[in-house]
Protein backbone atom coordinates (compact mmCIF):
# COMPACT_ATOMS: atom_id res chain seq x y z
CA UNK A 1 0.00 0.00 0.00
CA UNK A 2 1.07 3.58 -0.59
CA UNK A 3 0.94 6.56 1.75
CA UNK A 4 0.24 9.18 -0.86
CA UNK A 5 1.00 12.33 1.17
CA UNK A 6 4.75 11.72 1.61
CA UNK A 7 5.00 8.85 -0.89
CA UNK A 8 5.88 6.15 1.61
CA UNK A 9 4.63 2.62 1.97
CA UNK A 10 3.06 0.49 4.66
CA UNK A 11 1.98 -3.05 5.51
CA UNK A 12 -1.14 -4.45 7.17
CA UNK A 13 -0.54 -6.59 10.27
CA UNK A 14 -3.05 -8.47 12.47
CA UNK A 15 -5.15 -6.35 14.80
CA UNK A 16 -6.10 -3.79 12.17
CA UNK A 17 -2.80 -1.91 12.22
CA UNK A 18 -0.70 -0.59 9.37
CA UNK A 19 3.04 -0.43 10.10
CA UNK A 20 5.22 2.10 8.29
CA UNK A 21 8.23 4.36 8.88
CA UNK A 22 7.70 7.45 11.02
CA UNK A 23 9.28 9.75 8.47
CA UNK A 24 6.58 8.65 5.98
CA UNK A 25 3.74 10.26 7.96
CA UNK A 26 2.71 13.71 9.12
CA UNK A 27 2.59 14.10 12.89
CA UNK A 28 3.26 16.64 15.66
CA UNK A 29 6.01 15.95 18.24
CA UNK A 30 5.00 18.91 20.42
CA UNK A 31 2.17 17.15 22.26
CA UNK A 32 -0.80 18.43 20.30
CA UNK A 33 -1.84 14.94 19.23
CA UNK A 34 -2.35 13.96 22.88
CA UNK A 35 -4.80 16.85 23.18
CA UNK A 36 -6.84 15.82 20.17
CA UNK A 37 -5.06 17.33 17.18
CA UNK A 38 -5.85 15.23 14.12
CA UNK A 39 -3.40 14.00 11.51
CA UNK A 40 -4.78 11.76 8.77
CA UNK A 41 -2.81 9.73 6.24
CA UNK A 42 -4.37 9.15 2.80
CA UNK A 43 -3.87 5.52 1.76
CA UNK A 44 -4.04 3.91 -1.68
CA UNK A 45 -3.95 0.11 -1.71
CA UNK A 46 -2.78 -2.18 -4.48
CA UNK A 47 -6.38 -3.27 -4.97
CA UNK A 48 -7.44 0.34 -5.63
CA UNK A 49 -9.10 1.12 -2.29
CA UNK A 50 -8.74 4.62 -0.85
CA UNK A 51 -9.20 5.72 2.76
CA UNK A 52 -7.52 7.74 5.50
CA UNK A 53 -5.95 6.34 8.67
CA UNK A 54 -4.82 8.05 11.85
CA UNK A 55 -1.48 7.60 13.67
CA UNK A 56 -1.67 5.40 16.76
CA UNK A 57 2.06 5.41 17.53
CA UNK A 58 5.18 7.08 16.15
CA UNK A 59 8.82 6.66 17.21
CA UNK A 60 11.14 9.07 15.38
CA UNK A 61 14.29 7.43 16.78
CA UNK A 62 13.60 3.87 15.67
CA UNK A 63 11.64 5.30 12.71
CA UNK A 64 8.59 3.09 13.00
CA UNK A 65 4.93 4.11 13.19
CA UNK A 66 1.51 2.50 13.48
CA UNK A 67 -1.64 3.68 11.71
CA UNK A 68 -5.16 2.50 12.37
CA UNK A 69 -8.84 3.08 11.78
CA UNK A 70 -10.11 6.62 12.43
CA UNK A 71 -13.13 7.34 14.62
CA UNK A 72 -16.12 5.84 12.83
CA UNK A 73 -18.37 8.59 14.18
CA UNK A 74 -16.22 11.43 12.84
CA UNK A 75 -15.03 9.75 9.64
CA UNK A 76 -17.49 6.95 8.85
CA UNK A 77 -16.62 6.71 5.15
CA UNK A 78 -12.90 6.21 5.84
CA UNK A 79 -13.58 3.77 8.67
CA UNK A 80 -16.01 1.72 6.55
CA UNK A 81 -13.66 1.67 3.53
CA UNK A 82 -10.79 0.47 5.71
CA UNK A 83 -12.92 -2.27 7.30
CA UNK A 84 -14.14 -3.48 3.91
CA UNK A 85 -10.59 -3.65 2.61
CA UNK A 86 -9.41 -5.52 5.72
CA UNK A 87 -12.13 -8.15 5.27
CA UNK A 88 -10.60 -9.17 1.94
CA UNK A 89 -6.92 -8.84 2.92
CA UNK A 90 -4.68 -11.26 4.78
CA UNK A 91 -2.48 -9.38 7.28
CA UNK A 92 1.18 -10.31 7.67
CA UNK A 93 2.08 -11.75 11.10
CA UNK A 94 5.16 -10.58 12.99
CA UNK A 95 8.35 -12.60 13.07
CA UNK A 96 9.92 -13.62 16.36
CA UNK A 97 13.52 -12.44 16.14
CA UNK A 98 16.26 -13.48 18.57
CA UNK A 99 19.18 -11.09 18.49
CA UNK A 100 22.69 -11.26 19.90
CA UNK A 101 26.06 -9.92 18.89
CA UNK A 102 27.12 -11.37 15.56
CA UNK A 103 23.60 -12.51 14.73
CA UNK A 104 22.72 -12.62 11.02
CA UNK A 105 19.23 -13.09 9.61
CA UNK A 106 18.48 -13.50 5.89
CA UNK A 107 15.49 -11.36 4.89
CA UNK A 108 13.69 -10.04 1.81
CA UNK A 109 12.79 -6.40 1.11
CA UNK A 110 9.68 -5.49 -0.89
CA UNK A 111 11.18 -2.86 -3.18
CA UNK A 112 9.73 0.16 -4.92
CA UNK A 113 8.99 -1.68 -8.19
CA UNK A 114 7.11 -4.49 -6.39
CA UNK A 115 10.04 -6.88 -6.46
CA UNK A 116 11.90 -8.69 -3.69
CA UNK A 117 15.52 -7.84 -2.83
CA UNK A 118 17.59 -10.22 -0.72
CA UNK A 119 19.25 -8.75 2.34
CA UNK A 120 20.84 -9.70 5.67
CA UNK A 121 20.25 -8.20 9.10
CA UNK A 122 23.33 -7.91 11.32
CA UNK A 123 23.46 -6.79 14.93
CA UNK A 124 26.68 -5.56 16.47
CA UNK A 125 27.47 -5.02 20.14
CA UNK A 126 28.77 -6.67 23.28
CA UNK A 127 27.66 -10.30 23.76
CA UNK A 128 24.62 -10.43 26.02
CA UNK A 129 23.89 -6.71 25.68
CA UNK A 130 20.25 -5.70 25.26
CA UNK A 131 19.47 -4.79 21.64
CA UNK A 132 17.66 -1.57 20.79
CA UNK A 133 14.90 -1.20 18.23
CA UNK A 134 17.18 -0.91 15.20
CA UNK A 135 19.51 -3.21 13.31
CA UNK A 136 21.83 -2.92 10.33
CA UNK A 137 20.46 -4.19 7.03
CA UNK A 138 22.74 -5.09 4.15
CA UNK A 139 20.93 -5.55 0.85
CA UNK A 140 22.24 -7.24 -2.26
CA UNK A 141 20.98 -4.39 -4.44
CA UNK A 142 20.32 -0.66 -3.94
CA UNK A 143 17.12 0.38 -2.17
CA UNK A 144 15.98 3.49 -3.98
CA UNK A 145 13.79 6.35 -2.78
CA UNK A 146 10.10 5.56 -2.47
CA UNK A 147 10.72 2.27 -0.65
CA UNK A 148 10.53 3.70 2.89
CA UNK A 149 7.94 1.90 4.98
CA UNK A 150 8.00 -1.21 2.78
CA UNK A 151 7.99 -4.58 4.59
CA UNK A 152 11.12 -6.57 5.37
CA UNK A 153 10.18 -10.23 5.86
CA UNK A 154 11.91 -13.47 6.80
CA UNK A 155 11.95 -16.64 4.68
CA UNK A 156 8.50 -17.59 5.98
CA UNK A 157 6.92 -14.31 4.93
CA UNK A 158 6.64 -12.93 8.49
CA UNK A 159 7.23 -9.24 9.08
CA UNK A 160 10.60 -8.42 10.65
CA UNK A 161 10.46 -4.64 10.17
CA UNK A 162 10.13 -1.89 7.59
CA UNK A 163 12.55 0.02 5.41
CA UNK A 164 13.78 3.11 7.22
CA UNK A 165 16.40 4.70 4.99
CA UNK A 166 16.24 4.55 1.23
CA UNK A 167 17.41 6.80 -1.54
CA UNK A 168 20.52 4.90 -2.54
CA UNK A 169 21.79 5.52 -6.05
CA UNK A 170 20.83 2.93 -8.62
CA UNK A 171 24.51 2.82 -9.64
CA UNK A 172 25.46 1.51 -6.18
CA UNK A 173 25.76 -2.29 -6.22
CA UNK A 174 24.55 -2.83 -2.62
CA UNK A 175 22.86 -1.04 0.28
CA UNK A 176 23.79 -0.68 3.96
CA UNK A 177 21.51 1.11 6.43
CA UNK A 178 19.63 0.78 9.73
CA UNK A 179 16.04 -0.40 10.02
CA UNK A 180 13.61 -0.91 12.92
CA UNK A 181 12.77 -4.37 14.27
CA UNK A 182 9.00 -4.43 14.74
CA UNK A 183 8.92 -6.65 17.83
CA UNK A 184 11.53 -4.55 19.61
CA UNK A 185 10.51 -1.06 18.51
CA UNK A 186 6.71 -1.24 18.73
CA UNK A 187 5.03 -0.63 22.13
CA UNK A 188 3.86 -3.57 24.23
CA UNK A 189 0.15 -2.76 23.79
CA UNK A 190 0.47 -2.90 20.00
CA UNK A 191 2.42 -6.17 20.11
CA UNK A 192 -0.19 -7.68 22.47
CA UNK A 193 -3.05 -6.79 20.10
CA UNK A 194 -1.15 -8.08 17.07
CA UNK A 195 -0.36 -11.40 18.77
CA UNK A 196 -3.91 -11.80 20.08
CA UNK A 197 -5.37 -11.18 16.62
CA UNK A 198 -2.87 -13.60 15.05
CA UNK A 199 -3.80 -16.33 17.52
CA UNK A 200 -7.53 -15.71 17.14
CA UNK A 201 -7.39 -15.85 13.35
CA UNK A 202 -5.72 -19.25 13.33
CA UNK A 203 -3.44 -17.99 10.58
CA UNK A 204 0.21 -17.35 10.52
CA UNK A 205 2.99 -19.22 12.08
CA UNK A 206 2.37 -22.88 11.28
CA UNK A 207 1.23 -22.21 7.72
CA UNK A 208 3.99 -19.71 7.06
CA UNK A 209 6.73 -21.88 8.55
CA UNK A 210 5.81 -24.80 6.29
CA UNK A 211 6.34 -22.77 3.13
CA UNK A 212 9.64 -22.39 1.35
CA UNK A 213 10.96 -18.86 0.82
CA UNK A 214 10.02 -18.68 -2.91
CA UNK A 215 6.45 -19.84 -2.19
CA UNK A 216 6.03 -17.46 0.74
CA UNK A 217 7.32 -14.48 -1.26
CA UNK A 218 5.12 -15.33 -4.24
CA UNK A 219 2.10 -15.42 -1.94
CA UNK A 220 3.02 -12.10 -0.35
CA UNK A 221 3.51 -10.45 -3.72
CA UNK A 222 -0.09 -11.32 -4.58
CA UNK A 223 -1.25 -10.22 -1.14
CA UNK A 224 -2.93 -6.82 -0.98
CA UNK A 225 -1.59 -6.22 2.56
CA UNK A 226 1.57 -4.70 1.09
Amino acid sequence: MRLTKLRGRGVLVPGGFVVTATHCIKWDPRGGMALGDHFLEPIETNSGAHFRLKPYFADPISDIAVLGEPDNQELPEDADAFEQWREHTDPIPLAVVSLDAGYNLPVHVFAYKDEWIRATLEWYGMPGALPNGRILMKAKRPIVGGTSGSPVVDHGGRLVGVVSQAGGAVSQPTYDGPMPIARLALPAWVIAQIDAATKKSGRGRLRHSQESAPIALKRLRANKAI
